[in-house]
This record gives C-alpha cells, sequence and structure tokens, in this order.
C-alpha cells in the first residue's frame, strides 16, 4: 500500500471498521458495509477475501464484509497507527500490548514446558505478565 492507500483506509476503518479481540486468532480487524465497491477496494489493499450477505427482511441491503486476523492483523495495525485518531490509537495500542502479551506468554509457556518448570511457577509467570498487561494499559487509558 502506498501512503495514499494507507490514508484512505486508515479514514475508512476510522470511521466503518472494528478493531478487537478475536479468542481464536488474538485481535482482529473487521469492516462491514452496505458499499460493496469500497468494501472491495478496502479488502483489495489488505489482500483478504469479501463476503455478503442478503438480510431476508424487507427493505434492507445487502452487506459486504472482510475480517483480518492474526499477526497479520497486528502487522496492518502498526501500519494504521500514525493515520488514525485519538479513540482509536488507544484502541489499536490497548490490542497491540495483548497481542504481544499473548505471545511472550506462549513462548514462556514452550520453555517453562521444556525447562521442567512447575505448573505453579508457569501460572505465576502468567499472572506476572498479565498484571504487566493491566498496568500498561492504564498507562495508556491516561492519555
Amino acid at each position: 500500500m502506498n501512503e495514499i492507500e494507507t490514508a484512505w483506509l486508515a479514514g475508512l476503518l476510522e470511521g466503518e471498521g472494528c478493531f478487537a479481540a478475536n479468542g481464536k486468532h488474538g485481535i482482529k480487524i473487521m469492516l462491514q458495509m452496505t458499499d460493496k465497491d469500497v468494501v472491495e477496494k478496502a479488502a483489495k489493499l489488505l489482500e483478504v477475501n469479501l463476503s455478503g450477505f442478503q438480510d431476508e427482511r424487507p427493505h434492507r441491503k445487502a452487506t459486504w464484509r472482510f475480517q483480518l486476523c492474526g499477526d497479520r492483523a497486528v502487522q496492518v495495525m502498526e501500519i494504521l497507527l500514525p493515520f488514525m485518531g485519538e479513540r482509536r490509537t488507544v484502541k489499536i495500542k490497548r490490542l497491540l500490548l495483548q497481542a504481544k502479551n499473548r505471545v511472550s506468554q506462549q513462548e514462556a509457556g514452550r520453555r517453562g514446558s521444556r525447562s521442567g518448570m512447575s505448573m505453579s511457577e508457569r501460572g505465576r509467570r502468567g499472572a506476572l505478565a498479565s498484571n504487566a498487561l493491566r498496568r500498561d494499559i492504564k498507562t495508556l487509558e491516561m492519555f
């Protein structure tokens, strides 16, 4: 993506997008709108598939959406961050911290199981990482 496309996508997602935690994949970016051409352009920029559905209730337009999850969502959030407004910046920073913490906990768990570390020690380290994440989030909320 060039800078103009990145700025366009950031503006679209600022107003219409969703940045959220996703249990299975860590974090996600989602966009859902009735304007197929707009969602299609954003999906093309992000190299993701587009899906659509028609609400069966009368007088409803078809809706188009895409979802981007996991490591790729982290990469895109990092690229979009400088273009986002204050509220979305705080939200994205919080999600990026959660993603970083999740990776750290997974790595600690793998190292712990190989090193013979007890379950209680791994649990204690996980709790310490969670407490650190909560402190980081509180710091972000002050801005």
